[in-house]
């Protein structure tokens, strides 16, 4: 079993991506060997009514055929009309989980919205993913936004509830400050994933090790954004892990904390 905690479908604006369908992102894990992908329609994410984008996404996933098993996440904006509402009913609709993008509904993680919007995913059994960035600052599209999610606000975030797994991701673990290597070692139910972690220049990974654990990381590509074989390349010949660490990271951490897996 190997687990990617960060897939999208849809269509990112600001450049062509090599997979914009399910099917698509599905196909490109399956050849990599991944069993298993947290996918999110980007479509939601860009929409005024994210639910709008978040039921394309069950239609397509209707039409899915493909032997990896899909963990559907939902975008949720909390500044928007009735997001109490979308919350309940992407539970009732079967996702695994939602996805929040302050950096793109303009607000920040300690917002009370935001606050509220945590606390009723985990009330719900719902895993909640932040992306702390989607694209490295320095290629960003200069219609992109240039804000990204803070330590300190995810801190404020993992504090308010202890009941939802929570996935943060595409962000540099070690590098986000004391506050929430604090609030996430107080719990067995937050994960870190190594996209953004570089283990060839440095001692990244070793520094990630020292701040949560292995326990605390998990395996994730952000295909169709990023390539998926470097981050098996990374892991695999960094020496920085055993047999069993490994596997946590791959798949058991994960296992049986997100509705579907």
């Amino acid at each position: 079993m190997v687990i990617d905690s960060c897939t999208y479908t849809g269509h990112w604006p600001f450049r062509k991506l090599s997979c914009e369908t399910l099917a698509q992102t599905a196909a490109r894990a399956e050849k990599a060997k991944i069993t298993h992908i947290v996918c999110t329609n980007l479509n939601a994410i860009f929409y005024i009514d994210a639910m709008e984008g978040n039921r394309e996404f069950l239609d397509e996933l209707k039409n899915y055929y493909g032997k990896v098993t899909v963990l559907p996440f939902a975008v949720i904006n909390p500044t928007y009309i009735e997001w109490e509402r979308d919350i309940q009913e992407c539970a009732e609709l079967g996702f695994s989980g939602i996805q929040l993008t302050p950096q793109y509904h303009g607000y920040t993680l300690n917002d009370s919205r935001a606050i509220k919007a945590y606390q009723m995913a985990g009330d719900l059994g719902l895993t909640v993913k932040v992306d702390v960035g989607f694209e490295n600052i320095r290629q960003r599209s200069q219609m992109d936004t240039f804000a990204d999610v803070s330590g300190d606000e995810i801190a404020a975030m993992l504090s308010a509830s202890s009941k939802p797994t929570t996935i943060v991701s595409t962000g540099y673990p070690a590098g986000m400050g004391s506050a929430i290597i604090d609030a996430a070692n107080k719990r067995d139910n937050v994960f870190f994933n190594l996209i953004y972690v570089d283990s060839f220049t440095g001692r990244q990974l070793e520094d990630c090790i020292r701040a949560y654990t292995a326990k605390r990381l998990c395996f994730g590509t952000v295909s169709p954004f990023r390539y998926i074989e470097p981050q098996y390349v990374k892991l695999f010949c960094s020496g920085a892990f055993d047999s069993d660490g490994l596997e946590d990271i791959l798949y058991k951490n994960l296992q049986g904390k997100i509705k579907g897996c």
